[in-house]
């Protein structure tokens, strides 16, 4: 009885060693992974940055002259389309010159003591009038408690509304739209999910990569899940993508929770 018990004994040591080795490999191969996305961002951004500085000043010169040029133009010029177009694409090359400094920026940010119930719903309210949004079924689930993370609330509100525009921009006007917040034991967690055409599953980690978009050409540039996963793994938090129970995409922000949630 007493050599049984002791391999029985011996046999769930074994087998806790095993659960706790197998966990620090989990943990350390994430870690591993997370350190060469960072290395990956770090020599895209040092390039964006460059090429950004290098487009930006002769398109900022096109679209000037373009701009005059269409105000000296009569309404019924034939000329007006071709500037109006040429406006409209300068404008876009600014807006992703402007993402790409945007994501070479190194997101230092404060570490502060966040109401992410606060944050949430200021953040939805700020956006409900925009005409992307008017005609959604836009549904908050805030927590009835207090839910503080450790973060930087304006790089968190940034995070939140890029989510929330891409989200709108797959629904096209029409939908359902659903952000919640959930309390974890050491984490807390918001969910936006939308009831659109979601994202297969084989681009759930493809979208996070700097210029991969499912969008049509010219609706996006590529940057804006990027920044978002750059900026909550820089307050050491996680951002990952799955199908929602509303049957479109799911988009999940972890993110540590204050001290005093615990």
């Amino acid at each position: 009885n007493d050599m049984a018990e002791s391999l029985a004994a011996n046999r769930a040591e074994l087998t806790h060693k095993n659960e706790a080795l197998s966990t620090a490999n989990e943990h350390m191969q994430s870690m591993q992974e997370q350190l060469l996305r960072s290395e990956r961002l770090a020599a895209i951004g040092q390039l964006a940055a460059g090429v950004s500085h290098e487009i930006d000043n002769p398109v900022g010169i096109i679209l000037g002259h373009a701009e005059l040029l269409l105000e000296d133009l009569k309404e019924d010029d034939p000329l007006c389309d071709d500037v109006a177009a040429i406006i409209d694409e300068c404008r876009r090359c600014k807006r992703i010159t402007g993402g790409l400094l945007g994501f070479a920026r190194s997101p230092e940010g404060h570490h502060d003591r966040v109401d992410l119930n606060q944050l949430v719903e200021e953040t939805v309210a700020s956006l409900r009038p925009q005409m992307l949004f008017k005609d959604l079924d836009l549904k908050v689930d805030l927590l009835n408690e207090a839910l503080f993370v450790t973060g930087d609330a304006d790089q968190l509100r940034q995070v939140m509304i890029n989510i929330l525009l891409n989200a709108a921009q797959s629904l096209q006007g029409a939908g359902c739209l659903q952000v919640s917040l959930v309390k974890q034991s050491d984490h807390a967690l918001m969910n936006v999910d939308d009831n659109g055409p979601g994202i297969p599953e084989a681009d759930r980690e493809r979208v996070f990569q700097p210029f991969f978009s499912t969008k049509a050409h010219g609706e996006g540039t590529g940057l804006g899940l990027p920044l978002c996963r750059k900026l909550v793994e820089a307050q050491g938090g996680e951002i990952y993508v799955h199908q929602a129970p509303l049957g479109g995409a799911r988009l999940s922000v972890s993110l540590p929770l204050s001290e005093d949630c615990f």
